[in-house]
């Protein structure tokens, strides 16, 4: 799909707490003409229509020439609607594309929230090597970006939701499984696990979650080893001091495969935008 000189595209990044809405000029735009942020109630029906009117309001009596949404969860394979998602439990199986469709008249697509933003960086950086793309926020999700003919291929799962202890008691997060990467690194999970948010966890507190998230890293570095590993997300944007700690265990307890380096994306929340977008074209 191509742009005309009257028609723009949305692009819309669907986190656990909030929604980030910006409208562009084209598919291959990298800057957004304006935006907006929105917290989200979790509750399907209230947040549509919240969707629909920020970017009725944005656009402006514009021609929408479609709209490509990132959230946070499992995908159909269709790009339809969400199969499912440990904090938007009220969305999963919900028709959300065809639901937008049919309120802004114009094709939609989905795709999950750590492939779009993997999608972004990749398409925003310089360097054409391998990479772990890692968001760590009020949830933990994460794709391999590698490359082919230049060109970024992102292979997307659930890793936040890979198992750490199988036996940990804390009650199971909207993924259902107990132990999980996410439900002691995860934003969310940190303030259920500790009964308070992350920017007040004590400095023993934090060592807990920075172990469990090396933990988690090395799981996948050992089965997929890259030369870097870059983060996304809220606690990673807002606690980058634990992204160092985090290295620093990495590289002690890797011993099979050389220990990629960690990094926090320059591009703060505009990578899920862009990679979202990248889709319509």
């Amino acid at each position: 799909m191509t742009s005309t000189r009257s028609a723009v595209f949305v692009a819309v990044d669907i986190g656990a707490t909030h929604a980030r809405v910006g409208i562009f000029s084209s598919t291959s735009a990298t800057k957004p003409l304006s935006h907006q942020v929105f917290k989200i109630s979790r509750k399907y029906r209230t947040d549509l229509k919240r969707l629909t009117e920020t970017i009725t309001e944005l656009i402006a009596g514009r021609t929408l020439a479609g709209v490509a949404i990132a959230v946070a969860g499992a995908v159909s394979t269709d790009r339809k609607k969400i199969l499912a998602s440990g904090n938007l439990t009220d969305w999963v199986g919900k028709p959300l594309a065809a639901d937008v469709r049919k309120q802004l008249k114009c094709p939609v697509q989905l795709i999950n929230d750590a492939e779009a933003s993997a999608l972004g960086e990749a398409l925003l950086r310089k360097e054409r090597t391998a990479f772990w793309h890692i968001i760590w926020g009020t949830g933990v999700g994460g794709s391999l970006v590698t490359y082919m003919d230049r060109q970024p291929v992102v292979t997307a799962g659930e890793l936040g939701h890979q198992i750490l202890d199988p036996h940990d008691t804390q009650k199971p997060d909207g993924c259902g499984q107990s132990g999980c990467l996410e439900s002691f690194a995860g934003g969310a999970g940190i303030e259920r696990r500790y009964g308070k948010p992350a920017a007040d966890l004590s400095e023993r507190e934090w060592q807990e979650v920075c172990e469990s998230m090396a933990q988690g890293l090395y799981n996948l570095v050992i089965s997929r080893p890259t030369e870097s590993v870059v983060f996304a997300g809220g606690v990673a944007l807002n606690q980058r001091k634990r992204v160092q700690i985090v290295e620093r265990l990495l590289r002690k307890n890797l011993k099979m495969v050389p220990a990629p380096t960690l990094r926090v994306t320059s591009h703060r929340e505009s990578a899920a935008l862009v990679g979202a977008l990248a889709t319509l074209a």
